[in-house]
Parts: structure tokens; C-alpha cells; sequence
């Protein structure tokens, strides 16, 4: 009965959301959805994110101020998950993590197929294919 509950008011606020984004040209145009559920103790794997869409916690931190930190990093945000595409977001690439652009010396990075790709390093350095020998995953690093 309590799941029942939890999962209808879910719905409602997840419809709510819906509705207020569809009302607004400017959130009707966002890739992915937030929605501020604090109050309900509910996983947040179970948060009804549309597929392909994941949904990942959201660090509340100010980066607003830190003026070193790339465009791309997220500001100050006062949700405590978002969905995310784990298959192409550069900030979220392969799992909720996993931030494509704080790869050491990138200039600029991609998220394809979950996987981070840099297409250009700082100045001076390279974009170069790696494995790592202990998991025999591949990656990339500036060199």
C-alpha cells in the first residue's frame, strides 16, 4: 500500500512537471527533465526517468564563483537527481560519474556510445588511445 502511494504521487508530480515544462518555450527545448522530489522517500533508480534517460543525484554545490571551471560543468542546483543520457551526455557519459571534460588537460571532449572521446587537448598535447592492462578497458588521455 505504501509503494502504491509512493508511486502515485510520483505520477502526479511527475505530471505536474510535465505540464508546468510544456507551458514554457524555453524548458519545452531542454533535452532532459528535472524534478524536485525530496520529500519522497522514494530509490532513485525508481524515479521514472523517460527512456533512454537515467537518473543520476545531483551534487548542490556553488561552482558559479570557481571561474576556472569549463562552461560545461554544472552550476548551482538545488534538485537532488536528473535524468540524464549515460549514452551521450558529456557531464554523465557511460554512468552518473563519469565527467568526460574533467579528463586532465582536455580542451574539449565527446560522450559517444557511453564512452569518452577527447577531440582536442590543451595546448600542446594529444589526443591518445589507452588501455588499462589490470580491467582491459579502453579510454583516452592527453599526452
Amino acid at each position: 500500500m505504501k509503494n502504491l502511494i509512493l508511486f502515485l504521487a510520483l505520477m502526479v508530480v511527475v505530471s505536474l512537471a510535465l505540464a508546468s515544462q510544456e507551458s514554457s518555450s524555453v524548458i519545452s527545448k531542454r533535452a532532459r527533465q528535472s524534478f524536485n522530489l525530496r520529500d519522497l522517500a522514494v530509490p532513485i533508480e525508481n524515479q521514472g526517468c523517460p527512456v533512454p534517460l537515467r537518473a543520476c543525484p545531483i551534487i548542490s554545490i556553488d561552482r558559479s564563483l570557481d571561474l576556472s571551471l569549463a562552461i560545461s560543468k554544472r552550476t548551482i542546483n538545488k534538485r537532488n537527481w536528473e535524468c540524464f543520457n549515460l549514452q551521450t551526455d558529456v557531464n554523465s557519459c557511460g554512468s552518473c560519474d563519469n565527467d568526460c571534460m574533467e579528463i586532465p588537460n582536455v580542451g574539449r571532449a565527446k560522450c559517444d556510445s557511453g564512452a569518452c572521446k577527447i577531440v582536442t587537448c590543451q595546448s600542446g598535447l594529444q589526443p591518445k588511445f589507452i588501455i588499462n592492462h589490470i580491467t582491459g578497458t579502453e579510454g583516452m588521455k592527453c599526452v
